[in-house]
């Protein structure tokens, strides 16, 4: 269980230093085929408001846009958020663990790769509480699933290691 406060300076460091070169930090961010199948897979409507939980640079934001009618995005880190505007609709800065979101407000919240940096409970219980009834949350954790990307992900996971 991650115990890392949800503005933990260790987190905003960590990411604030890899803003502007996380696109290119693993094959896997940008992998248009993994998006489009997380994409697939949430169903989004033309009429959905999507909230886009630790939105970072907008990767996800990007694969959502032409597929709903809108996008907020949050997330703990002004660095990472800020490049995430050409593709939000609004953008948020904040923690998951307390959104700044009326209940029911969105009918989909996506997160990906964000939740193991929070408390996660307290950030499913707001993504929850701000996804309309009937609504989806999606939670998106990726993990080497063969030889070849086992390295990079440990790798990955070593850098990390402060912040999580």
């Amino acid at each position: 269980m991650n115990t890392t406060s949800p503005d933990s300076p260790d987190v905003i460091e960590h990411f604030t230093a890899r803003a502007k070169k996380y696109d290119e930090s693993s094959r896997w961010c940008t992998d248009q085929d993994l998006m489009a199948r997380v994409v697939e897979l949430a169903a989004p409507q033309k009429t959905d408001r999507v909230l886009d939980v630790a939105c970072g640079t907008g990767l996800v934001s990007k694969a959502f846009r032409d597929h709903v009618a809108s996008i907020v995005g949050l997330d703990l880190t002004p660095a990472m958020g800020s490049q995430a505007t050409p593709w939000l609709d609004s953008m948020m800065i904040g923690a998951a663990e307390h959104m700044p979101f009326k209940d029911d407000e969105f009918d989909l919240a996506v997160c990906r790769q964000g939740i193991q940096f929070m408390r996660a409970q307290e950030a499913v219980n707001e993504m929850v509480r701000v996804t309309r009834p009937g609504g989806r949350v999606v939670l998106i954790n990726l993990c080497g699933f063969g030889g070849g990307d086992e390295e990079e992900y440990f790798e990955i996971l070593r850098l990390r290691n402060p912040a999580r």
